[in-house]
Order: C-alpha cells, then sequence, then structure tokens
C-alpha cells in the first residue's frame, strides 16, 4: 500500500450551472497528417473485414489473450467486509496517542504505508508499536 498526499486528485468545481441555454464552448480535436499515433503495420490484423473472413473460413475466432488463465477464488471479499476493514484501521488509528498520530500527519494510510515496510521496525520499536 502506497499513498502520497501530495499527489492528490483535485474534486470537481460543481459551483457552475449549466443549463439547456448555456451557450456550449465548440471543442475539437486533431491529429498531425503523419503523426505516429498508430502503427500502420496492424491495420489487415484489427480490420474487421479481414478477421470475419478469416472466421468464416476456419471456423475459429482469434485468441486475444495468450497468456494462461489464473484462477483465483474470491469467495471471502465483499464491500461491507472491505469497509468494515477500512473502519476498523481508522478506529484503531485514532486510538494511538497524538504524539505519534501527527507523526504520521494523522492519516492512517501514510500510517499503513510506514508499518509495512520492514525497515521501520526499529524506529516502530522505538514507538512502542512492537
Amino acid at each position: 500500500m502506497s499513498y502520497n498526499p501530495k499527489n492528490t486528485i483535485p474534486l470537481a468545481d460543481f459551483t457552475y450551472f449549466q443549463s439547456k441555454f448555456t451557450k456550449k464552448t465548440p471543442t475539437s480535436i486533431s491529429f498531425p497528417e503523419n503523426s505516429d499515433v498508430t502503427k500502420q503495420e496492424f491495420a489487415a490484423e484489427c480490420d474487421i473485414n479481414t478477421i470475419m473472413r478469416r472466421y468464416q473460413s476456419t471456423g475459429e475466432m482469434p485468441v486475444l489473450n495468450q497468456s494462461a488463465p489464473q484462477y483465483l477464488d474470491a469467495t471471502g471479499f465483499d464491500y461491507s467486509e472491505a469497509m468494515a476493514f477500512v473502519a476498523g484501521a481508522k478506529s484503531l488509528f485514532n486510538e494511538l496517542p497524538s504524539h505519534i498520530r501527527n507523526r504520521f500527519d494523522n492519516d492512517p494510510a501514510v500510517f499503513l504505508d510506514f508499518t509495512s515496510n520492514e525497515a521501520n521496525y526499529s524506529e516502530m520499536s522505538e514507538m512502542g508499536l512492537l
């Protein structure tokens, strides 16, 4: 788990009201004439006519993913349990002394990132966390 409070995503500004009478700002996108945005050597592989012609002659769809499948038992995960885990972690963090919480800017994510690193075990023992 890694958390960086300096790289936060700004929240949307909802102070702007738009109605059907609001003048719309025209937008467009343009690509240079000889741009290297796409590789033209794969044009035939991506052409739907080529794919369908190959399907009609062989009867098989092209293999899109050639890696081996990985199976995972995810029956134990659900949203409410994850939220309960997060709430429990926050409450445990809030039970720590204030000088320890201040060390981590009162952010449980920074604390969990710190405690998950084995290089910090000596500092954790000095704080009395081990």
